[in-house]
This record gives structure tokens, C-alpha cells and sequence, in this order.
């Protein structure tokens, strides 16, 4: 990793560099969910988003850590950013069910919450979409 953010250093607007940034820590991120470790995933999964803010699945992640670290508000931003996006999986589905008792999915993708977070999407994707990562 330490290979990539130096190269990031010398040229923050290659985007070769920011995809291979945001599915490294995707992958520590990833990795220390399944430890267990949800503070540290959380950490590595918010900067793959920052590297790469269309992933969906990174989204889903970072919500079920969220979730297990009572961070609700953040959580309910994540699960529906995922599933603006279009994750591969169910999880935004099962997680909503959770985050967002007595709503489906359709619903919470018609709420204020929804409208904000497709709001925040779009400057993010073309911010990274140009190289160079949001501060």
C-alpha cells in the first residue's frame, strides 16, 4: 500500500492509482470486518470510498460495520449509497430492514435520505472521475 500512496504523492490525477488505492483498502478493509475489527475497517473502507466513490459493495461493507458500531446515522447513508449504486448483492435490502423499521427498500430509495446522498454521489464520481482525491 505504501507503494501506491507514494505514487499517489507524485501524481495525484493518475486515475490507475486511485483504483488500485480504493481495491487495496477495499481488500484491509474487507479483511478486518471479517475480524471482527470494525473501527479499523471502517478507516480503510471510507478511504477506498474516497479513491473510489461508485462502489457499491464498499458501501454495503462499510454500512454492516457501522451498524455494529452503533454509528446508525452513517450506517443508513451507506446502505443507501450502495443501493443508489447498484450493489451485487441483497444486502442494502436486508440492511434496510434494520436501519429503517416498517420500510422496504423502494421506500427508503424515495426519501429525503436517498435524495441527499444521490446529491453527495454525483460531485464525488466526478471528483475522482478527474484524479484527484476529495479532501
Amino acid at each position: 500500500m505504501a507503494d501506491y500512496q507514494q505514487a499517489f504523492e507524485l501524481d495525484p490525477t493518475d486515475p490507475s492509482i486511485h483504483v488500485r488505492l480504493a481495491a487495496v483498502h477495499a481488500q484491509v478493509g474487507r479483511s478486518c470486518h471479517e475480524q471482527h475489527q470494525y473501527q479499523t475497517a471502517v478507516h480503510h473502507l471510507s478511504e477506498a470510498v474516497h479513491y473510489n466513490p461508485r462502489d457499491a459493495d464498499v458501501y454495503a461493507t462499510r454500512a454492516t460495520c457501522r451498524l455494529k458500531l452503533q454509528e446508525l446515522v452513517g450506517a443508513r447513508e451507506d446502505v443507501v449509497a450502495a443501493a443508489l449504486l447498484g450493489p451485487s448483492t441483497d444486502l442494502p435490502a436486508a440492511l434496510c430492514e434494520q436501519l429503517f423499521p416498517g420500510k422496504d427498500l423502494r421506500q427508503v430509495l424515495q426519501s429525503p435520505i436517498a435524495e441527499e446522498m444521490q446529491c453527495r454521489l454525483l460531485p464525488q464520481a466526478v471528483t475522482s472521475a478527474s484524479g484527484f482525491k476529495k479532501m
